[in-house]
């Protein structure tokens, strides 16, 4: 199963990426966004993703081209591809 979602994508770097997570990671989920050459372009660690399972993610900053989204928590791994334009 997929455990996030991640809208809207393409995206782009003046605004904000929105990330929905799965119910089932209900806290403590490391959220890093990193480019394909494998470098860490933002990270974070949430503690507590509020009723609606939204993150927002401010894109100010990164560079265009291709990167993934991985969420992280209690074991479970999920990686969404995401385009900055």
């Amino acid at each position: 199963t997929n455990l996030m979602k991640v809208f809207p994508n393409p995206a782009t770097n003046d605004d904000f990426l929105n990330v929905t997570l799965d119910e089932s990671l209900n806290a403590n989920v490391k959220i890093t966004l990193f480019n394909m050459a494998g470098q860490t372009v933002y990270s974070e660690e949430i503690s507590d993703i509020g009723q609606d399972n939204m993150h927002r993610i401010k894109l100010e900053g990164i560079e265009r081209g291709l990167y993934y989204l991985k969420a992280e928590s209690d074991g479970k791994t999920g990686v969404q591809k995401v385009i900055v334009q």
